[in-house]
């Protein structure tokens, strides 16, 4: 946690790791096969020698059935990383990767390699991830990145707009 002092200047940098850091999504974003890609608006640079909890909150919809899934991962600069919790929708399909459904409640443990699946249902669904990421001495670029969970021609999975990656540090 940082701690501001009577008269000590603040920097955009110290701020901003105060705060946190937020992006929002602001119009929707389309994908049409399960070849995963960097998200148009949710990535946040974050500094060396950063720790900081994390929440990724994913609305998203399938633009036909529930086949095409959805699937997703964040990556970021060389760290450790770990997820807190992973809601999941209730009542939708499985999705794939390292998952393990517990009521919506889906607790996973993954590195910056893993795929998550989430999986599908009808109308707007939203998942919910909280994470810890520790990044080392370099700093980089968190990103998320997603796609179907299977290949499904002439089916769409959306990422809606309002979805949102914030993270600050502790």
């Amino acid at each position: 946690m940082t701690t501001f002092l009577a008269g000590q200047e603040l920097t955009a940098g110290a701020l901003n790791a105060a705060i946190g850091y937020r992006k929002v999504k602001t119009i929707d974003e389309s994908v049409g096969n399960d070849t995963l890609q960097n998200d148009d608006h949710l990535f946040i640079p974050v500094p060396a020698n950063f720790t900081g909890q994390g929440q990724l909150r994913m609305l998203y919809s399938i633009s036909a059935g529930t086949a095409a899934d959805m699937k997703f991962r964040l990556t970021f600069p060389s760290s450790d990383f770990a997820w807190g919790q992973l809601r999941i929708p209730t009542s939708v399909s499985s999705g794939a990767g390292t998952t393990v459904d517990y009521g919506g409640e889906t607790l996973t443990a993954v590195t910056n390699s893993a795929t998550i699946g989430v999986g599908a249902g009808t109308g707007i669904l939203c998942a919910i991830a909280e994470f810890t990421l520790f990044v080392g001495g370099s700093g980089g670029t968190l990103q998320l990145q997603w796609a179907q969970n299977t290949n499904t021609v002439g089916v769409n999975t959306v990422m809606r707009k309002g979805s949102s990656l914030w993270i600050a540090q502790v």
